[in-house]
């Protein structure tokens, strides 16, 4: 019985175990978005400094 108990307690743990990985994975996955918006941005910024830039010197 006592190895029963012990079964039980490990799958107790398992099923906790992952809870616990789906919401880090979760997590992971928001920061990955964040992460593309930052560089999406960025990339916007270069080019609009780039452009901007580049008319600067035409013009002089």
């Amino acid at each position: 019985m006592d190895i029963v108990r012990r079964i039980e307690k490990m799958e107790k743990e398992i099923v906790e175990i992952k809870g616990e990985l789906v919401e880090i994975k979760e997590g992971l996955a928001r920061v990955e978005e964040s992460l593309n918006w930052v560089k999406r941005i960025l990339q916007w910024s270069f080019g609009i400094a780039g452009v901007i830039i580049g008319l600067i010197i035409t013009l002089i």
